[in-house]
């Protein structure tokens, strides 16, 4: 892309050089050379995705994969509450905490998200209801086939 101005002192921008003014040419300025160079963005998915996998590799190593035991729940789901809790608490200190509109919004959608998602997390869970109903089936099934013969 070339950036120039043109006689009215008002910037143009095009991708064709030959559509540029030859006395304008000496004053153009090229633009989107750091991505042909392949020098990656500041702002680059590749970044920002790297940059999360690190923060949740941080976060596991720091919470060290214990979980304070939840009487009535096994440890998968002792270990989804203890993780949702600490969610709900960094959401609700950005939000209450931050003067930013964008943080705010975006810590409400992540409460929320969580909320949905942690019964549904609980649910599915090894050893949760869904699991429990699994092989409640199973014997129920075992038991039919063994009278059946």
């Amino acid at each position: 892309m070339y950036t120039y101005t043109d006689d009215r002192g008002q910037p143009v921008i095009t991708d064709d050089y030959s559509s540029i003014p030859s006395d304008r040419r000496a004053k153009v300025t090229v633009r989107g050379e750091a991505e042909k160079s392949g020098s990656p963005s500041p702002f680059s998915l590749q970044r920002i995705d790297e940059s999360i996998k690190s923060h949740a590799r941080g976060f596991v190593e720091f919470i060290g994969g214990k979980a304070i035991e939840i009487p009535g729940m096994s440890l998968h789901q002792s270990k989804i509450l203890n993780y949702a809790g600490i969610i709900v608490i960094v959401c609700l200190l950005g939000m209450n905490l931050s003067r930013g509109q964008g943080i705010r919004f975006l810590s409400l959608w992540c409460l929320i998200m969580t909320c949905i998602g942690t019964p549904l997390l609980l649910y599915t869970s090894q050893d949760g209801p869904a699991d429990i109903m699994k092989k409640k089936a199973a014997q129920i099934e075992e038991k039919h086939s063994q009278r059946m013969q």
